[in-house]
């Protein structure tokens, strides 16, 4: 009975440090003032004591052992090296102090899949007419290689997807065209949001405030009015 206690016992152990011991990283980063940079298509993988390994006793243990033992003596190294291929971002003040409050690993990948759902999903137009104010929130699909709009309220929600989404892409071709010629093209410019080259933009349109529509060609500005 002893035996299958200590081998279960340590199978339970080893799955939760080796848990542990991947979640930690955030901690340790946000310890350093950094946070990952989450774009989508990268994950932060760590060491993991092989699955075969961790039912074997005595090794289990001695593998989890070595991993952590290797991460604290390489983690210089590797936040290096996570530098140099771009994949942290320096953290903010405001998340500084958010993760302050409650340093711990869950708090720091928080912070870190927050700040990469606002470089996805943190640009917005707000649409000020005669029916009211409209906001609108959207985000860039690199599949489909086009804007997507993920919420709208106000007026425009009133109109078929299609319509909104015709509307939303007359602004910003017009009123975005420097930030898509800096970068080349529309999909170029949103991943830099994505990578925190750029940041998002609330583009404020005011249907009476010609200094924030002259960019709109007359014929595109006319279009726009017989939406609403």
């Amino acid at each position: 009975m002893g035996p299958m206690v200590f081998w279960i016992g340590s199978i339970i152990e080893t799955f939760i440090f080796n848990y542990l011991n991947s979640k930690r990283v955030y901690k340790d980063l946000a310890d350093r003032g950094y946070k990952v940079k989450f774009t989508g298509y990268n994950e932060l993988d760590m060491k993991e004591t092989p699955v075969i390994e961790r039912f074997i006793p005595f090794f289990n243990i001695l593998g989890i052992a070595c991993n952590i033992l290797e991460y604290n003596y390489t983690f210089d190294d590797m936040v290096r090296k996570l530098n140099s291929i771009d994949f942290l971002l320096p953290m903010t003040k405001e998340e500084k102090e958010l993760y302050k409050l409650n340093p711990t690993s869950r708090n720091a990948f928080k912070i870190a899949v927050n700040d990469f759902l606002y470089r996805k999903y943190g640009n917005g137009i707000i649409y000020e007419s005669a029916l009211g104010t409209s906001t609108i929130i959207y985000g860039y699909d690199f599949e489909a290689q086009e804007v997507e709009i993920i919420n709208c309220t106000g007026p425009l929600s009133n109109l078929e997807k299609d319509e909104l989404l015709e509307f939303v892409n007359l602004i910003l071709e017009n009123c975005f065209i420097p930030y898509y010629e800096k970068y080349g093209s529309d999909f170029e410019y949103y991943r830099a949001i994505l990578e925190g080259k750029e940041t998002p933009i609330f583009l404020k349109v005011c249907e009476q405030d010609l200094n924030l529509t002259e960019n709109l060609k007359e014929e595109d500005q006319a279009k726009l009015e017989r939406k609403l």
